[in-house]
């Protein structure tokens, strides 16, 4: 499927979807002796249900890639109908003198249901030949699914993390500064990004992925969307280098997104909850952010809940 792609990826806009309809044609609208016809039982109907189906989901996929957007139902409806009128205008044609050919109303229809059941049926298929831009979504919403609590959990570890109740209940009230944005692959989440919206500048709390996707660039697309989408400056906060595995892999991680490592500037992130510690870590910014002390005092005082 890797090597389609890359060859779908190199041929220029529509001309897939153009070679497509100009085989249709061919095979539609020039006479075609008796004899080459295959005598079986509603066999034509078949062959204009996978034509009209071809071409809607070609057409869809072209869309797509244009515009630089997963494959949306309302691109579907569009190239669907869009299809079916084709369909319908190529009867008209065949039933005229100059081409001479059966003009069928079962057809037609035949077309119409192969342009509106054929394309959500290769959905999933068409969606793998496009970038891994174009695969990699955002939804922000109200309330994280439940489905990513296992997601969240397993990728922090207690010290590090709020309770999945607590950032429920953080959810239900729409004044508070905390927002939540969906990671989605394919149009599934399989990731979550909680941040705080301070006006000029954005806190990226928690930022996972699920395991199994790891180290496929889902996440660093994902991060740059959202910062194209909030903006604004932004925080975060990593672990310290050595202090387990990962800790360097992830500042080189942000560091590759035009993240900043504040190396020297000295940072201790207070703890989730009682009987939690409080741990060193280092801040990173995202764009013009100069005064640290400021940060670490709107952190401390409205994320922590730390009394001045």
């Amino acid at each position: 499927m890797n090597k389609i792609a890359g060859v779908y990826h190199s041929i220029p806009h529509f001309l897939l979807t153009a070679l497509t309809i100009i085989a249709v044609l061919l095979l539609t609208l020039i006479p075609v002796p008796q004899q080459i016809v295959p005598d079986v039982n509603n066999i034509d109907k078949v062959v204009h249900f996978l034509m009209f189906g071809i071409i809607a989901s070609i057409t869809w996929l072209d869309v797509a890639h244009y515009r630089c957007t997963p494959p949306t139902w309302r691109q579907y409806i569009c190239v669907a109908v869009a299809s079916s009128l084709l369909g319908g205008a190529i009867e008209f044609l065949q039933g005229t003198e100059f081409i001479n050919r059966s003009c069928d109303l079962y057809d037609f229809i035949a077309d119409t249901a192969g342009a509106f059941i054929l394309p959500p049926l290769l959905r999933p298929c068409l969606w793998r030949l496009l970038p891994t831009a174009q695969k990699v979504g955002l939804r922000t919403v109200a309330r994280p699914t439940p489905e990513l609590e296992h997601v969240y959990n397993e990728s922090f570890p207690p010290e590090e993390r709020r309770d999945w109740g607590n950032i429920n209940r953080l959810a239900s009230d729409t004044a508070h500064p905390l927002q939540f944005t969906e990671v989605l692959w394919l149009g599934k989440p399989v990731g979550l990004i909680s941040w705080w919206n301070f006006g000029k500048w954005a806190y990226l709390e928690h930022f996972a992925i699920t395991s199994s996707l790891r180290g496929s660039g889902i996440g660093a697309t994902a991060l740059t969307k959202w910062l194209d989408m909030i903006a604004i400056p932004a925080v975060l906060e990593v672990e310290l280098p050595g202090s387990n595995s990962m800790a360097s892999r992830r500042i080189c991680f942000y560091e590759r997104l035009g993240f900043i490592a504040h190396r020297n500037f000295s940072y201790i992130q207070p703890p989730y909850a009682p009987g939690l510690p409080s741990i060193p870590l280092i801040l990173m910014t995202y764009g013009n952010i100069h005064n640290l002390d400021h940060v670490v005092s709107v952190l401390h005082t409205q994320v922590y809940g730390v009394n001045k």
